[in-house]
């Protein structure tokens, strides 16, 4: 009976708690409402932030990784171009070695044999001193007979020039040039003059005559040397011409010249028609001549090698799949299991009071 006593006292208030929590509840609900939706966008912000950064950080490394990929593919294949490189360079100058040994070789055995070889030397300097002495002897023979021949020469001279000064003689009278009273002793012209006979004007004309024929065979014998195919041997002279003829007359040694001038074909006509192709399969035999061996060298073989994996993509604990399968590190533990967590409904719903609440920092949210 107290129990129910108690409880009318309490039921004539209750009417009025629960109205004034309604009211203290309408009134705070807008405000809690923006308050609530303000945290929520920050906390949201927040994480949005942070994914974004934590993406941009694992897309620079997977950026970094794929670079490094392909710089160390195209270094290899730089290295791969370099070392065939060098390998055809090394192959070069080892063949080049061995071409050279078996050309020493070759020569020395088959081609130039040393003892015949100084045997012919010492063989041609015996010759060449033997030529050497007779051409000595030769030479000094030549210098005797030119020498006489000179003496000879000048001795006729000396005739000739006595036979026309023959009035220049000493007389009984009158002593004569070279034998003038004011030398000590008489000139040897003097004794010229006494030996030789005076030159009368015909044998004077006869000379001269002989003088003109002999240049005359000279030109001849010049123009027959040039290409003329029948030289004149002896002309006889004309008369000689007071004046130039009148009229489109040339010079006598251009008529000469045009007249004995030699054939001058073409190249075309002086060659052959089947030169070219002569020339080419010369060419190709003395090439082939010069060869040692007919094989075509080829300095590099293609050798087939046994593939050999990575250290570091086979292991005794399996294939790898980063870089094979995918290019991207996979972490289920860092995954984000299911949706963005809600601090409060979006409709405020007050019968679950004191369901979100914070402990330690650490936003603890129920899930609807």
């Amino acid at each position: 009976m107290a129990d129910f006593l108690d409880l009318t006292k309490k039921m004539i208030n209750l009417k009025d708690d629960v109205f004034t929590q309604h009211r203290e509840a309408e009134e705070n609900r807008y405000r809690e409402y923006e308050a609530a939706t303000k945290i929520q966008s920050w906390i949201r912000g927040a994480r949005v932030r942070a994914y974004l950064s934590f993406l941009n950080l694992k897309s620079t490394h997977v950026q970094r990784l794929w670079r490094g990929f392909l710089g160390r593919r195209r270094f290899r294949a730089m290295l791969l171009i370099r070392l065939k490189e060098m390998r055809l360079k090394h192959y070069n100058e080892m063949a080049t070695r061995i071409q050279s040994a078996w050309k020493g070789y070759y020569v020395r055995k088959y081609i130039h044999n040393y003892y015949a070889r100084k045997k012919y030397l010492e063989s041609v300097r015996t010759n060449n001193a033997l030529v050497w002495h007779y051409l000595d002897e030769f030479s000094q023979n030549k210098k005797e007979a030119a020498d006489h021949e000179n003496a000879l020469e000048q001795d006729r001279r000396i005739i000739e020039k006595a036979s026309s000064t023959h009035y220049l003689l000493s007389t009984r009278a009158i002593p004569g040039v070279y034998n003038s009273p004011f030398r000590s002793e008489a000139d040897p012209m003097e004794e010229k003059l006494r030996t030789v006979r005076p030159r009368t004007p015909m044998a004077l004309h006869e000379k001269r005559r002989k003088k003109r024929v002999s240049e005359e065979l000279k030109q001849d014998e010049n123009l027959s040397d040039r290409g003329a195919s029948t030289p004149v041997l002896y002309r006889v002279p004309l008369p000689p011409i007071g004046k130039k003829p009148q009229g489109p007359f040339r010079e006598r040694d251009e008529v000469i010249a045009q007249r004995f001038k030699p054939f001058q074909p073409t190249l075309r006509v002086s060659t052959d028609y089947d030169s070219l192709k002569e020339a080419r399969a010369r060419n190709k035999a003395e090439e082939w001549f010069g060869k040692i061996s007919d094989d075509v060298f080829r300095p590099i073989n293609t050798v087939r090698h046994k593939y050999h994996p990575l250290h570091w993509t086979s292991t005794n604990y399996g294939h790898i799949d980063y870089g094979n399968k995918h290019f991207r590190e996979v972490v289920p533990a860092r995954h984000l299991d299911g949706h963005f967590a809600r601090i409060v409904p979006s409709i405020p719903v007050f019968e679950k009071l004191n369901d979100t609440y914070t402990k330690g920092g650490e936003y603890i949210a129920s899930h609807y």
